[in-house]
């Protein structure tokens, strides 16, 4: 198993975060590489709750929540990929005054075995960094601003 971690600060109190976040079906929303997102579950969110989202440049993706902590956390499995087999991906957040700390863990499991394990060294960890990291980015100008996030949102880094 293979685990790549992020945090970042939103400024936020926890409760805007987990309102946007806590929301799963919705992910499209603030989610830089998620075209469309929909249930496929009876809830659209809490435990078994379960989405399909659509990523940009990858294809369809099917998640399902394994674990769930009203307003704190969740965690949900992912369908794999190309190399990546699958995995599992947890958010947090934890109020620090006015702002809230989002943590965010991806657990995944590799194919091909030792070439897989040579990709993911390569390129695969880096990938999938930038993409929670981006993801990150996302929910906090959605958080903070409102603005619906596209494929073509970037950060913005301060000077």
């Amino acid at each position: 198993m293979n685990k790549v971690e992020s945090q970042l600060v939103i400024d936020a109190p926890v409760e805007k975060v987990w309102e946007v976040l806590g929301d799963f079906s919705e992910v499209y929303r603030w989610a830089p590489s998620v075209t469309k997102s929909y249930s496929t579950s009876e809830s659209s969110n809490g435990p078994d709750a379960s989405r399909h989202c659509e990523v940009a440049g990858f294809g369809g993706v099917d998640e399902t929540v394994s674990q769930w902590t009203d307003g704190q956390s969740f965690t949900y499995s992912f369908s794999g990929g190309g190399p990546v087999a699958g995995g599992s991906t947890t958010w947090s957040v934890k109020g620090q005054g006015d702002n809230t700390l989002v943590h965010t863990t991806v657990e995944y499991d590799l194919r091909f075995g030792p070439i897989g394990s040579l990709m993911n060294a390569l390129i695969i960890r880096r990938k999938i960094r930038q993409s929670m990291e981006m993801g990150q980015e996302g929910l906090k100008r959605h958080v903070e601003t409102g603005e619906l996030i596209g494929t073509d949102f970037r950060p913005i880094v301060p000077a």
